[in-house]
């Protein structure tokens, strides 16, 4: 219940985005977090994050993230810089068992472009043209280490949005997801199906990665909570001349 709270009561509705979010808690409470913020007329930032460790004490952690991103998206419009505050912080609250992986991006509709960093997290998966390409900028978990350290290695990235680009984060509870010879279900199978969905709703690519994982691994048990969110943009770049 605490960890349903926490997150986002809906996915938010634009004209030139379909945005989507699929929240899947294992048996014990676990830390993934994800969240939304409108930063202004023309600017959506979201985060996906995930706290080491299991239970209450990851619940707890989970709050003080949410609290945090909350501030810091209303005063900084970096993402880079917004996870070096956010390890500030932190880093000073965290035991050294603890630690949150993270990938906060910012997508501005009147540039056309999304730009993202990532402290650790998976990576972000960019669907084109019945392809999938990786990203995975350098960054290291929130809290693991010292603010010079952190942003020394702290990389954005920025992509110039094309008509249907369809845009995955995730965590590791779906690549994870075992079946009962304890394979994991991995990021070959994860992209074939994201690439024989690309044309559809991202509510049905979601509803097909679910279903994929979970006929996967039905005869074993899920030890990690699984999250997704889907963002797939429809207005047309200008570069293209359209």
């Amino acid at each position: 219940e605490i960890q349903k709270k926490i997150l986002p009561a809906k996915d938010p509705e634009f004209e030139n985005l379909s945005v989507t979010s699929v929240f899947i808690p294992a048996f014990e409470v676990g830390g993934d977090y994800y969240d939304y913020f409108q930063i202004s007329r023309n600017k959506f930032g979201f985060i996906i994050a995930d706290v080491s460790g299991k239970g209450i004490s990851a619940a707890f952690i989970m709050a003080e993230v949410k609290g945090i991103f909350n501030s810091l998206s209303r005063m900084i419009e970096s993402p880079k810089d917004i996870l070096i505050k956010a390890n500030e912080i932190l880093q000073q609250t965290l035991n050294k068992k603890n630690f949150v992986s993270a990938l906060y991006g910012i997508i501005d509709f009147d540039k056309e472009v999304i730009r993202f960093a990532r402290a650790g997290h998976c990576p972000a998966l960019l669907v084109r043209e019945s392809k999938v390409e990786t990203f995975k900028p350098s960054g290291i978990g929130l809290g693991l280490t010292n603010n010079d350290l952190f942003s020394n290695h702290l990389e954005e990235i920025k992509i110039d949005l094309k008509q249907n680009d369809t845009l995955v984060f995730y965590t590791d509870g779906i690549t994870e997801a075992k079946n009962v010879k304890l394979e994991d279900f991995g990021e070959q199978r994860f992209a074939e199906i994201l690439i024989e969905n690309s044309d559809e709703s991202v509510n049905k690519i979601a509803n097909e990665v679910l279903k994929n994982v979970t006929l996967f691994s039905k005869n074993h048990t899920q030890y990690d909570d699984i999250t997704l969110v889907i963002l797939k943009w429809y207005k047309k770049n200008n570069l293209d001349g359209v």
